[in-house]
Order: C-alpha cells, then sequence, then structure tokens
C-alpha cells in the first residue's frame, strides 16, 4: 500500500498516539511495558512481562493487530540497574528510533525514553542485566526485522 507524505506523517503520528497509550494502561496493568517504534514507520511494538511470561502486541495504523504470548522465564532482571552509561555511549542517536522502558520497583515508577540507533542496540553485549534482556528478546522475537518490514 503506498501513502503520500503527509498521510503517512499522520498514520504515524496516530500510531504513536495509540502506541504511548497502550503504554501507559500495560505498565499500569502489569507493572512494566516497553515499546520500540521509528519516526518514519507506521508500525510500533509494545510489550510487557507477567509471571514468566512476555506478552507482545504489535500496533500498526494506530490499532492493535496482534497479540503474542511466549514463556520467558526468570524475571529477576526486571529488578536490575536501570541507569548505565554503556547504554548511551555507542548506540544514542537522535532520530529514528526510541525504545521506551516504565517498570514498577520498589513501589516507584522508572522510565526512559532511549533514541537509538536499534541496529546498534541488539549487537551490543550488555553487561547490565536490564538492557542485556532488552535488547536480547527485541532479537530474540524478530521485533527489528518485523518493525523493518512494514515500512
Amino acid at each position: 500500500m503506498f501513502y503520500s507524505c503527509g498521510n503517512l506523517k499522520q498514520l504515524i503520528k496516530k500510531n504513536h498516539k495509540k502506541t504511548s497509550t497502550f503504554f501507559e494502561e500495560l505498565s499500569k496493568k502489569n507493572g512494566n511495558a516497553f515499546s520500540v517504534r521509528s519516526n518514519y514507520i507506521n508500525t510500533s511494538y509494545v510489550w510487557t512481562y507477567k509471571k514468566k511470561l512476555i506478552i507482545i502486541y504489535k500496533i500498526q495504523n494506530g490499532k492493535i493487530l496482534n497479540k503474542q504470548t511466549e514463556v520467558k522465564g526468570d524475571l529477576d532482571w526486571l529488578n536490575a540497574s536501570y541507569k548505565d552509561s554503556e547504554m548511551y555511549s555507542d548506540c544514542f542517536e537522535l532520530d529514528g528510533d526510541l525504545i521506551s522502558y516504565k517498570t514498577l520497583l520498589n513501589g516507584e515508577y522508572i522510565s526512559d525514553d532511549i533514541p537509538v540507533n536499534i541496529d546498534c542496540f541488539i549487537s551490543k553485549d550488555y553487561k547490565n542485566d536490564f538492557y542485556f534482556n532488552i535488547a536480547n528478546d527485541i532479537s530474540t522475537y524478530n521485533l527489528l526485522d518485523n518493525l523493518m518490514k512494514n515500512q
């Protein structure tokens, strides 16, 4: 399907709004939410962890298209340290992709929106369990490949 630039920008804006709203809903419901999106693509992914499961939602044109549930196993890494300079050192990129997270830790939400080059992000070898698991899940569940297929 082909869109004009104006129409595509409108669809991307609508998709970002749905992604943000759904992201907030999941973080309140499950105590965590993660998302990956691009400023140039009308598709995004939002996922959450619950009782040793990862639940992934594909959002396109501002609508949830599908839900995928997989066994994840141990989720102790969700309590790992969040801020780590290694995350920002190599992959920081202002225009393009955005990884967001929001997790409940000791009664407080910790969140961040990280402008990154996702290819770089998933190719790094992280010492930090938190970032390692985010990158690993983006790779394991092909979120980057699926995101790029929907350009």
